[in-house]
């Protein structure tokens, strides 16, 4: 014995036309069909009944065929919102990536700049230290010229008998 639903859902049609289907047929289906506190139930003769009655029925087949693409399309609205949440986590993960890219690329940034502002910074003391170098330069050659003009100098005096210099003439 089954219920009117059950039977229904069983056979992929809806409880009207089972309800329908048991009323239309109800002088053949007389002592199959009982009223019980949990509905109407009909037993294995009523359902093979039903059973021949409804083969090539086109409600039926077009029914059959519906529940098919129904469970066809939940499925694939399954695998979609399957997709979906894997693309919304890659999404994710490559908005931390680019969020990680950024604060690096920020990081390499202040990096340059301070790497060029220590370049400044070399070459201005570099400028200042060939200035200094080239003042030295120069003072060294002037130092060396008046070394050898003073060294001229002593070497234009001679010592005398008394253990005094005097000047050669020229």
């Amino acid at each position: 014995m089954k219920k009117l639903s059950e039977y229904a859902e069983a056979r992929g049609v809806s409880y009207e036309t089972i309800r329908q289907s048991v009323a239309r047929y109800a002088k053949e289906l007389e002592g199959h069909v009982m009223e019980t506190e949990a509905g109407r139930m009909i037993d294995e003769y009523a359902e093979d009944f039903l059973d021949r009655r409804r083969r090539g029925h086109p409600v039926a087949a077009i029914m059959e065929a519906n529940k098919v693409d129904l469970e066809r399309m939940k499925y694939e609205l399954e695998e979609a919102r399957a997709a979906g949440e894997k693309a919304r986590q890659m999404i994710l993960e490559l908005q931390q990536q680019i969020i990680q890219d950024k604060d690096r690329i920020a990081d390499l940034i202040s990096e340059q700049k301070g790497m060029i502002e220590d370049k400044a910074a070399a070459e201005a003391n570099k400028a200042i230290a060939e200035a200094r170098l080239q003042d030295q330069t120069s003072r060294i050659s002037d130092l060396e010229k008046q070394l050898a003009e003073e060294r001229s100098e002593v070497e234009s005096y001679v010592r005398t008998l008394f253990g005094l210099y005097r000047k050669m003439k020229k």
